[in-house]
């Protein structure tokens, strides 16, 4: 309708907001946006007492053999079994 050459929130989107939608063209919404859950899995070393959270991504990748050290210890860092929701 108006070509390639638009801007993203130009004039034209504007001219659409307001004539189609009969709405005020603002670029920002202040709607509840509910953000999605994340698994961690959770992995310890023997030096420490504290957990590792590793994302799907990096759990992964220590399925397909590789190694992340403590970095207090230089220990490889185990799998506990543990997932958690965030």
């Amino acid at each position: 309708m108006f070509g390639d050459r638009i801007q993203p929130h130009g004039e034209e989107w504007q001219l659409i907001m307001r004539g189609v939608y009969e709405l005020p063209p603002n670029r920002c919404h202040t709607y509840d946006v509910k953000r999605r859950s994340v698994t961690r899995y959770i992995y310890k070393c023997p030096c420490a007492d504290s957990d590792f959270p590793f994302s799907a991504q990096r759990h992964g990748l220590v399925r397909q053999g590789r190694r992340y050290l403590c970095r207090r210890c230089r220990n490889t860092l185990v799998f506990s079994g543990e997932m958690r929701i965030e």
